[in-house]
Parts: structure tokens; C-alpha cells; sequence
């Protein structure tokens, strides 16, 4: 369950799309710097990780199916 903080960065980041959601866990897999990662720039590698497993877990639901909204 991801602290309030860790919350708000994935609240930002789903407004933005499920392509804008896939980029970001790529970026975070990856561990490499990003520019869709400069959202994240002031978290420390822990809350990160944390927000790349709720991303994960959020877009779980979409496997096989398109985002709509995008």
C-alpha cells in the first residue's frame, strides 16, 4: 500500500494515460534517467520501486485490453 506521498505520484501519473503509465515503469525497470521520469526525481530508490509495483498493479487490469481513455 503506497504511503500518501507515493500515492499522489501515481494518482499524477495515471491522469496522464496508460501510455504515459507504460513509460514509466519501463523508465523504472530499466533504471535508467528518463524525461518521463523527472516526475519521480525527489524520490529515493524505495519509493520508486513502490510506485513502480502500484503502476504495475493498476495497469494489470488493462493486460490485453486498450486503455480507453487514451
Amino acid at each position: 500500500m503506497p504511503n500518501a506521498k507515493t500515492h499522489d505520484y501515481v494518482e499524477q501519473i495515471c491522469q496522464q494515460g496508460c501510455d504515459i503509465v507504460r513509460q514509466h515503469i519501463e523508465a523504472l525497470e530499466q533504471a535508467t534517467p528518463s524525461p518521463s521520469l523527472e516526475l519521480l526525481q525527489g524520490l529515493n530508490k524505495a519509493q520508486q520501486q513502490e510506485i513502480l509495483k502500484e503502476l504495475k498493479a493498476i495497469m494489470a487490469v488493462y493486460d490485453n485490453k486498450d486503455c480507453s481513455e487514451d
